[in-house]
């Protein structure tokens, strides 16, 4: 299944101890098949205005 990372070919890499509790979420989304998300991932990933062109 396809995420975003994927879709961008754009790897991020791990934000290390000093990531925030979202930007950790972000990078969990990106690794997340498009397919599997939920309502709560959109959500998510549409407030930070993460591009979500090629996924929806």
């Amino acid at each position: 299944m396809t995420t975003i990372e994927q879709l961008e070919r754009d790897v991020w890499p791990d934000p290390g101890p000093d990531g925030t509790p979202l930007v950790r979420r972000c990078l969990e989304l990106r690794r997340k098949p498009v397919a599997e998300f939920t309502i709560e991932d959109l959500r998510v990933m549409l407030g930070q205005r993460a591009r979500m062109d090629n996924e929806l």
